[in-house]
């Protein structure tokens, strides 16, 4: 699904992969060997059955795995972006 400033995903899940595609012009990033990681795009978190949600971690690699630390199924999770970040969110639950 497409990146949204504010989005809930469903779940149940175990994590998101996300691809970042689009980025605002002059964002800053730190290069990890030759893969970026770009600073202020945006954060995730996830919460349980409960409606509980855990600390939010900073959105940053163009193309990253997001697992909850907290809990081992999370029941949705919250993704929080600037209008200019482009890309797509596929949320996961292993087998």
């Amino acid at each position: 699904m497409a990146i949204t400033p504010g989005m809930t995903i469903p779940g149940p899940l175990h994590g998101l992969i996300v691809a970042i595609t689009g980025v605002p012009t002059g964002a800053n990033f730190f290069s990890f060997d030759g893969d970026l990681s770009y600073r202020n795009l945006g954060q995730v978190t996830f919460q349980d059955d409960n409606g509980q949600l855990e600390q939010a971690t900073s959105l940053g690699f163009t193309s990253a795995l997001y697992c909850p630390h907290a809990m081992t199924v999370a029941a949705s999770a919250r993704l929080r972006t600037s209008a200019a970040v482009t890309g797509t969110v596929t949320p996961w639950l292993a087998a």
